[in-house]
């Protein structure tokens, strides 16, 4: 449901690196407030801060600092960020709170892959409906560290680079706001990069899905994780700092992202059956191995290539199509050995604007996960993990790569 008089607004580095810029912010906020709005405020660190604290940090412990030590260190650009703006407010009579991760009021809450962490979403909504809401229904402007999470257990993360537009985009859709404001340097998203282009224009309304590809692609125009978060109904406002009302103009993105990553898992068990040696991975050890696949009356459901390897992962008849493979091999002489990993469950990750397999690898060494092997399609990725693990592996790749279908009241 959408709360019509909520907004969040969010202030980057790139628009904000002084008092003054800070001042001018927080008088924009003023207006929307007269104008019969609940704003929510989120603030990146001032320009070059973050930055300066990394170089400060590889400095002084020549490049030793753990990644959650770097990220409590970095987090600081945010928390003066934040304070500065919540007493910016205060002296134009606006009521005003900072929420930074030290507060009573902090609401993001995530998991522990510091440098990238990914929000806990059912933490994060319970969190905003708890402390965020009542500080709106009091007439209080909550001032709160974009790029910032801490983990259940009290540790400071960070969202990765452009982590400020996740934090606006998920309290957004936690609240069900009319509309998320991202303030930057620029005043809406072009049609093409004005550092090298000539005859560029501003484009009025985008969707959320086309948005995502140009994202995705390396234009800078919003973080491609927040679109994540984005539900259908909540708009996402890009305007420029200069152009005065922030609630109009620029460019509006529409629509659900959806970034239609579907993950599936195949029904059976699977064995993954590995030949090495020269001939291995040549057409004709392919032609006559999958000959012998079909004999067997076993089913082949991918097949992965090396320089000097060939692995094929198959489904049922185990004994079966090991005899059949051996014999093959050895009376074909399409190899020199083979080697088996049996009971492996298959899950395959398809579209997302192509998630990656290191991304994939990543969620499991979080979660505690070994695998087997990660294939990378040209559609998605296909990840074996222990059969036992299938149902564990599922939901958490799911909570991470779809987070958006969660956001249902």
């Amino acid at each position: 449901m959408v709360a019509s008089d909520v907004i969040v607004v969010k202030f980057g580095g790139s628009c904000i690196s002084s008092g003054a810029d800070l001042r001018r912010a927080a008088l924009m906020v003023k207006k929307v407030a007269a104008e019969g709005k609940r704003p929510v405020v989120v603030v990146s660190a001032l320009k070059g801060v973050t930055n300066q604290l990394i170089k400060v940090a590889d400095d002084a412990t020549r490049g030793r600092v753990s990644p959650q030590e770097k990220d409590s260190i970095v987090s600081l650009g945010e928390v003066v960020s934040a304070r500065v703006m919540a007493a910016a407010l205060r002296s134009i009579g606006v009521d005003a709170v900072e929420v930074d991760p030290y507060s009573e009021y902090w609401p993001v809450f995530t998991d522990d892959v510091f440098g990238d962490a990914n929000p806990v979403l059912e933490l994060t909504r319970k969190a905003v409906d708890e402390r965020i809401r009542p500080l709106l229904s009091m007439g209080v402007v909550p001032v709160v560290c974009g790029f910032l999470g801490l983990t259940v257990d009290g540790r400071v993360t960070t969202l990765g680079r452009g982590g400020s537009d996740t934090t606006a985009v998920l309290l957004g859709a936690c609240l069900g706001a009319s509309e998320v404001v991202l303030v930057k340097d620029v005043g809406g998203v072009l049609t093409g990069d004005p550092r090298v282009l000539k005859g560029y224009s501003k484009l009025d309304v985008l969707d959320a899905r086309e948005t995502f590809i140009l994202a995705s692609s390396g234009a800078k125009v919003i973080h491609a994780k927040a679109l994540r978060f984005k539900p259908e109904e909540v708009n996402i406002r890009i305007v420029g700092f200069n152009e005065g009302d922030i609630l109009a103009g620029g460019t509006l993105i529409v629509g659900a992202c959806q970034p239609e990553v579907e993950v599936s898992a195949y029904e059976k068990p699977i064995l993954a059956v590995t030949v090495i040696g020269e001939r291995a991975a040549s057409p004709e050890a392919f032609s006559k191995l999958m000959m012998a696949v079909r004999e067997a009356k076993a089913e082949l459901v991918s097949v992965a290539l090396e320089p000097l390897s060939m692995t094929l992962y198959v489904s049922d008849g185990e004994a079966n199509i090991l005899e059949a493979l051996h014999g093959k091999v050895m009376e074909e002489e399409l190899g020199k050995a083979l080697t088996c990993s049996s009971k492996l469950a298959m899950i395959t990750l398809k579209g997302a604007g192509k998630v990656e397999g290191k991304e994939v690898s990543r969620i499991l060494s979080e979660e505690g996960v070994g695998f087997h092997s990660i294939l990378t399609l040209s559609s998605g990725v296909r990840i074996f993990v222990s059969w036992d693990e299938k149902e564990r592996v599922l939901q958490k790749i799911e909570r991470i790569v779809n987070p958006v279908r969660r956001f249902g009241r």
